[in-house]
């Protein structure tokens, strides 16, 4: 065997293992879809330790994100109620339809029984606002490993 053949064996082999090492540690994507400027900039720099972000400001530009990057979102963390034609949870019912893999978690400041469309939710977590980071973190990263 020539050294020329061991070098080029050991270069594929650091090729492939630099390539599985990349594939392995890659960042899932969340798209955060909340109205208010101060907790989406709280939230993006929050999130963007573990996560790859993407954000809308309301129900209609989510669905619009997610339909032009449908591969890559992981996880939709949604506020209910939002601005627009479209709460949280009627914009969630529609990105179900469009990608049912997709997980969801919603946040509100509303008690449980002011929630809108409470009954549409029931089968999806909810965290009440307001919430701890680490608390976030962990309860996305638990819903993206199941």
């Amino acid at each position: 065997v020539s050294n020329s053949n061991i070098k080029s064996e050991m270069l594929t082999d650091t090729k492939k293992q630099s390539y599985e090492g990349i594939v392995s540690h890659q960042r899932n994507t969340v798209l955060v879809v909340e109205d208010d400027p101060d907790i989406m900039s709280f939230l993006q720099k929050t999130l963007s330790k573990k996560f790859d972000i993407m954000s809308a400001q309301n129900g209609e530009e989510a669905l619009d994100v997610l339909q032009k990057n449908m591969a890559a979102i992981d996880l939709i963390f949604t506020d209910i109620s939002m601005p627009g034609d479209l709460n949280g949870v009627q914009m969630a019912a529609r990105a179900l339809v469009l990608k049912p893999e997709v997980s969801v978690l919603f946040a509100s400041g509303y008690t449980n029984g002011a929630m809108p469309d409470m009954d549409l939710i029931q089968d999806y977590q909810c965290l009440t606002k307001p919430y701890d980071p680490k608390m976030l973190l962990e309860k996305l990263e638990s819903m993206l490993a199941a």
